[in-house]
C-alpha cells in the first residue's frame, strides 16, 4: 500500500462537489484515510505552488487558492499517487468530459476542482507543509 495527498480547491467546496469527487476517488480503488478542511494562508499557498513561481499565472493562482477553504485529504491504495493523478486528470482533462474529476467538474484551467501530489517528492513536501507531519507517518 502507498499514500497520496490531494486538495479539494475552493471552487469544489463552494460548489459542494465533495461527495461526488470522493465517490470518483473511491470508485478508482483508493481509500480516503484522512480529511482536514482549512483556510490556506499566504505562506502555505506559496509553499504549495513554489514550483510555479516563475509562471505568469502564479499570482492569480495564489489569489484563487486564498479565496476560500480547501480540504486536504490522504488516500491509500496500490500506486496511490499515480492512481489519484489518473482519476484527477491533467490540465487538458477539460477536453475529456466525465473521464476524470477535472474533466467532469472543472470550469477553467485554474478552477479545476482538485490538486494532487505528482510524485513521492511532492507528497513528502506537501504533507510536511500542509499537515505539519512527516510523510513517513503515511508510509509503511
Amino acid at each position: 500500500m502507498s499514500y497520496g495527498l490531494g486538495i479539494l480547491k475552493p471552487d469544489c467546496l463552494k460548489r459542494k462537489l465533495e461527495t461526488e469527487v470522493y465517490d470518483m476517488i473511491i470508485a478508482s480503488n483508493l481509500k480516503i484515510v484522512f480529511k482536514k478542511r482549512i483556510q490556506l494562508d499566504l505562506g502555505l499557498a506559496e509553499g504549495l505552488y513554489q514550483d510555479w513561481i516563475a509562471m505568469d499565472f502564479y499570482p492569480s493562482l495564489i489569489k484563487y487558492m486564498l479565496s476560500g477553504e480547501v480540504e486536504i485529504f490522504i488516500v491509500e491504495g496500490e500506486d496511490a499517487i499515480y492512481n489519484l493523478q489518473s482519476i484527477v486528470g491533467g490540465y487538458s482533462s477539460l477536453l475529456n468530459p466525465n473521464l476524470t474529476i477535472r474533466g467532469k467538474f472543472a470550469t477553467s484551467l485554474r478552477e479545476n476542482v482538485i490538486h494532487s501530489t505528482s510524485n513521492q517528492r511532492t507528497f513528502v513536501r506537501e504533507t510536511k507543509l500542509l499537515l505539519g507531519v512527516e510523510a513517513n507517518q503515511w508510509i509503511y
